[in-house]
């Protein structure tokens, strides 16, 4: 079984977002919208289940929060931006391809910018200074390379987990993400963590997803290696 979970503060392409959840072929067997920060919550959208927060979580402490309300029996859990926008037909393969691979971790497809000419990342890992970085980023996205391809880490953007995996790199809190990150990094840090124990992580093609991008996240790029190593 799959989960998908949504960490949102209410923006306003978070309808566009669920709107292509429920577009998925397959659908997911569950969703859920983790809403903080005193956000109203959307209309009523059958299989979707929404956690209320009034006090804003950052991403990692939200994607924690969705990822405690599993139950057991989802094997696999997405994470999803809301402000990122699966095609119909990416949850499939980024499935199949975690079912096939026990060594797999994690699986994400190509995340472009939303008039899917750009690529906005496929996969993070570390530039020749030591700084993070999302593969392939500003490069036209017309083709996919041949894949697959290994990633130190996915992007929780928009990604697949195998649940068992997440289970074995928890913290001692029992939590996923660490929430010291806030909205920066956490996926990073957790690739690392499996790494660790021997879990990989892996770009794959056609399995694209828009993202309209984090305006905040580009005034403050600066500061992201601070908050990294802290």
């Amino acid at each position: 079984m799959t989960a998908i979970v949504i960490p949102s503060l209410g923006g306003p392409h978070l309808p566009r977002c669920l709107e292509s959840v429920a577009a998925l072929e397959p659908a997911p067997d569950t969703t859920v919208l983790v809403i903080s920060g005193g956000a109203a919550p959307p209309d009523h959208r059958a299989g979707v289940t929404v956690l209320r927060h009034g006090s804003r979580l950052g991403f990692a402490a939200a994607a924690n929060t969705g990822l405690q309300s599993l139950g057991a029996s989802a094997g696999r859990v997405a994470l999803l931006n809301d402000d990122a926008t699966p095609t119909p037909g990416w949850l499939a393969p980024l499935e199949s391809t975690l079912d096939d691979n026990p060594h797999l971790a994690a699986v994400q497809g190509t995340v472009t910018d939303p008039t899917g000419s750009t690529v906005d990342g496929r996969g993070i890992t570390f530039d020749a200074f030591g700084l993070p970085t999302q593969i392939d980023r500003g490069a036209p996205a017309a083709t996919e390379p041949d894949g697959p391809r290994p990633v130190v880490a996915v992007s929780a953007t928009a990604a697949l987990y195998r649940r068992e995996a997440l289970r074995q790199v928890s913290l001692p809190d029992g939590s996923i993400f660490d929430e010291r990150f806030g909205s920066y990094h956490e996926d990073l840090d957790l690739g690392l963590r499996l790494q660790r124990l021997d879990w990989r992580s892996q770009w794959m093609a056609d399995a694209r997803a828009f993202h309209l991008g984090s305006t905040t996240g580009r005034r403050l790029r600066w500061r992201h290696p601070w908050w990294l190593i802290a």
